[in-house]
């Protein structure tokens, strides 16, 4: 038994470093085998599912043998709500709601750009599609509330300034906090567009 845990684990070691390296740097060894059964454009949708946050790699593996041409939004919506084997395209005259209802196109437009940012590498329809996506309606819910904060007129205070210095800074600091327990969170940040930009903002806090 040693002997073909053995083997078995070189013979996976092997497959990985077959992998591109947005899947090697994600992937325990116990996926490996399944993924290395997707075709190539499955495992690209696959790593961009990685990069925007995919936790459940079996139940996306899964889905993605059953739906070879899903989107990187349909493999993170079967995921997270478990519908592996649906086919996630709407019927006709159906209309998804994925986001908050009727959301601020400004808003949406903004954090494609931020995530267009984030992920320099990503297909800019996937951008947009994840922008909407319920994946991230409290993060739109936040550009949505910055946008409206910074064109209030009650900006103009200095009392109102001041408290969002404050406020940007405890959150910077929970964030931070967030990325020291979780180390899987420091090591997406590190492949991200902006953890240069992220680390100047560490030193200076």
């Amino acid at each position: 038994m040693p002997i073909a845990y053995a083997e078995r684990k070189k013979r996976r070691q092997e497959l990985l470093n077959q992998l591109a390296p947005e899947l090697r740097d994600h992937l325990a060894l116990r996926h490996v085998e399944g993924v290395a059964k997707l075709s190539r454009e499955g495992q690209r949708t696959l790593a961009e599912a990685l990069t925007a946050g995919l936790r459940n790699i079996p139940d996306a593996i899964t889905f993605l043998m059953e739906q070879r041409q899903a989107s990187v939004e349909e493999v993170l919506r079967a995921s997270k709500n478990g519908r592996l084997g649906e086919a996630l395209t709407p019927a006709p005259n159906t209309v998804l709601s994925w986001s908050p209802a009727d959301p601020d196109p400004d808003a949406l437009a903004e954090l494609s750009d931020l995530l267009q940012n984030c992920f320099p590498g990503m297909a800019g329809m996937t951008v947009r599609a994840l922008a909407a996506d319920d994946l991230l309606s409290d993060v739109l819910l936040l550009a949505r509330a910055r946008r409206t904060c910074f064109h209030s007129k009650s900006i103009q205070s200095e009392l109102v300034f001041v408290a969002l210095c404050g406020l940007a800074l405890r959150f910077i600091d929970e964030l931070n906090l967030l990325m020291d327990s979780r180390s899987h969170y420091r090591g997406a940040l590190e492949q991200s567009g902006i953890f240069a930009k992220w680390s100047n903002i560490r030193i200076v806090s």
